[in-house]
């Protein structure tokens, strides 16, 4: 999870924040400067929305990237920009659907209630019926936490048809917490 952003509440580091945490980082000086890059492209973003789609694609980019240090930095901007503008969610939306898992899982990282909830709702519901066990445990506890009520009977599906026994659980967590408040342990 960001070191920088807590999604659950959708607090939002300022391009400071970001650029401290860099210089903070003992990285590769060709990592920090993509990772920089991306944050000069979020806030052109900010300044010119309608001139953002090159912004976009290069943002998109860099919060795909295989290294924590760049992608820790441009996916949290990539998804508040997607609060509020349309074509961010169809980046968001293209990591969802990219072959590695891992950019999987983390196009639902940021996701929080300041997003369309019926883009939410879509978007996870295509997550929990994702070919990775680990993608879809990690759909059952975004639905948890945004409280997404209106999935629980596709979570009760996904829990019927899941195999392993660890995402099992999540969804089963997910479901009780998310029904009941509460989750009992045998």
């Amino acid at each position: 999870m960001n070191q920088l952003v807590d999604s659950t509440f959708a607090n939002h580091p300022s391009p400071e924040d970001y650029r401290s945490w860099l210089a903070g980082r003992h990285e590769s000086e060709d990592l920090k400067a993509i990772a920089l890059r991306a944050i000069s492209l979020y806030v052109r973003a900010k300044e010119e929305p309608n001139s953002s789609d090159q912004f976009l694609d290069e943002l998109l980019t860099a919060a795909a990237h295989p290294r924590f240090v760049v992608w820790e930095v441009a996916l949290p901007l990539l998804a508040e920009l997607a609060e509020c503008s349309a074509a961010s969610r169809t980046r968001i939306r293209a990591l969802a659907s990219n072959k590695d898992s891992e950019l999987r899982r983390r196009s639902i990282q940021y996701i929080n209630d300041n997003y369309p909830r019926d883009f939410c709702v879509d978007l996870l519901r295509l997550m929990l019926t994702d070919r990775s066990s680990r993608v879809r445990g990690f759909a059952a506890g975004r639905i948890e936490s945004l409280n997404l009520v209106e999935l629980l009977p596709l979570m009760d599906e996904a829990l019927s048809r899941e195999k392993n026994a660890a995402t099992r659980f999540e969804i089963e967590f997910s479901m009780c917490l998310l029904r009941d408040n509460h989750f009992e342990y045998d």
